[in-house]
């Protein structure tokens, strides 16, 4: 232990870099040189309230109870709090007083705040990710524009969010790649294409409310995305055409496609897009309530779809067996499948269920007069598959994590790990890098202790917090 002591202090912060925050917690307990090491402003980078939450199992931070560790943090880039921990207003103007370099922005819990709270602190920092949920975002027209134009990232889901707030933050002319502005029914097309006109080449994911687009939107769309634009999610396809399908056709990297309750999409419009486009990494498509969707075109987009995991077809009334069946021998991957309200389908889907080889995790069969239950109780035994029946009863059992996975927009388990690398992960460092952790990690475990109430405790006097009991 005397020779690790002995290391240069830059290369011992450098090594613990590549601890995650429980590791880190335990070794500012073992020494007062490592508790210096563990206090280093380039080891508190990034901070998830919604961690902290669960290792001390608190929804609620006072300000004074995180000045300590906000004080030892003047090189945050990435501030989160989820939806299950709150804070108040004068965190986040501690975070602004203290933490200058923030870069990214996740506020999902705005509970004990008040629009003017979270406007003035936004204020403070020129942000490339803003992500805001289920909040009041109106009083963002008071950020000077210049403070927009570092965006590469915004994301306000289900926010009161107004047409002007969006025109604001255009003036600031950002170069958006990530755009998710769902909730939001009256968002024109006019406004949309103003926030995204200097995106051209950059943006890879959108997600919208659609009710208010026309199809110029869309033509618009195809010529400024790019080539490696992998999500759209449109709901409420109110207003468009079968000339907003061929957009998609300069789309062929998408991996999630929504384009729900697209009430003047005609059948051969979209039989045409199926036969002439394939989409070989699409692994979700929802296309709910979808009366073009029929039997010979979902046959086509299963057969250019063959990595399709999810798929979701309730109320897609011209479906029968022979697109289903199709869907199934083409799309081995697939492993959630809604047909609510798919009357086409009887015992020959069914059969085919129980003979064709699959990896079907969940079948909601909700509402589907004529696929009997003997079949979905066959197929349970025989593939532990979860049906739900006419009556919304779930055969068989999923546990909540499973179900939580499938169901999440963000689910793709191809780019979750690239999009979201985890932060002070081991397992993005090199064999290497994990060699010389050891000694620390080992050091940190011998004093600290097993589990998460000795990383609360080492911590604690951080945040002076009272750690969690052991459970």
């Amino acid at each position: 232990m005397a020779g690790l002591l002995e290391l240069p202090e830059d290369l011992l912060i450098k090594i613990a870099q590549y601890l995650d925050p429980i590791d880190l917690a335990r070794l500012g307990a073992v020494c007062r040189l490592f508790n210096n090491i563990t206090s280093d402003p380039r080891l508190h980078t990034y901070l998830d309230l919604e961690e902290l939450g669960v290792l001390f199992n608190r929804k609620y931070f006072p300000c004074e109870k995180l000045a300590g560790l906000l004080r030892v943090s003047s090189l945050m880039e990435e501030f989160v709090c989820g939806p299950t921990v709150n804070i108040e207003r004068d965190t986040l103007a501690l975070l602004a007083a203290s933490c200058p370099s923030i870069k990214s922005l996740c506020l999902r819990a705005t509970d004990f705040l008040e629009p003017m709270d979270f406007v003035s602190a936004i204020a403070a920092w020129s942000l490339e990710s803003l992500h805001m949920e289920c909040s009041d975002v109106s009083q963002l027209v008071l950020v000077p524009p210049a403070r927009f134009s570092s965006l590469r990232k915004l994301c306000l889901p289900r926010c009161n969010l107004l047409e002007a707030t969006v025109r604001h933050i255009a003036q600031a002319r950002p170069c958006l790649q990530c755009v998710d502005l769902t909730g939001m029914r009256d968002l024109t097309g006019p406004a949309l294409i103003a926030l995204l006109e200097h995106s051209r080449g950059a943006l890879v994911e959108l997600l919208v409310d659609g009710s208010m687009l026309l199809d110029d939107f869309f033509a618009f769309l195809a010529d400024i995305v790019s080539p490696n634009f992998h999500t759209l999610e449109v709901r409420y396809c109110d207003e468009i055409t079968d000339n907003s399908l061929r957009a998609l056709t300069r789309m062929p990297m998408l991996r999630k496609l929504r384009l729900r309750c697209p009430a003047n999409f005609t059948a051969p419009g979209f039989t045409s897009l199926v036969s002439n486009t394939t989409f070989p990494h699409l692994v979700r498509i929802d296309l709910t309530e979808c009366l073009a969707l029929t039997d010979q075109g979902l046959t086509l987009l299963a057969a250019g779809s063959p990595r399709l995991q999810i798929a979701l077809l309730s109320w897609c009334w011209h479906l029968h067996d022979a697109g289903l069946v199709a869907l199934l021998q083409s799309c081995r991957e697939l492993i959630y499948l809604d047909i609510t309200g798919v009357k086409g389908t009887t015992h020959v889907f069914g059969e085919a269920l129980l003979t064709i080889p699959h990896v079907l995790k969940v079948l909601n069969a909700k509402q589907c007069d004529h696929l009997p239950d003997r079949i979905l109780r066959l197929l349970v035994q025989r593939h532990g598959t979860v049906a739900i029946d006419y009556y919304g009863q779930e055969v068989g059992s999923l546990d909540e994590d499973s179900w939580s996975m499938y169901l999440s927009p963000s689910y793709d388990p191809d780019v979750m790990l690239q999009l979201h690398p985890p932060h002070h992960s081991a397992a993005a460092a090199s064999a290497d890098s994990a060699a010389a952790n050891a000694p620390l990690a080992a050091a940190a475990s011998a004093t600290a202790g097993p589990g998460p109430a000795a990383a609360a405790a080492a911590i604690a006097p951080l945040l002076t917090l009272a750690p969690a009991p052991a459970p």
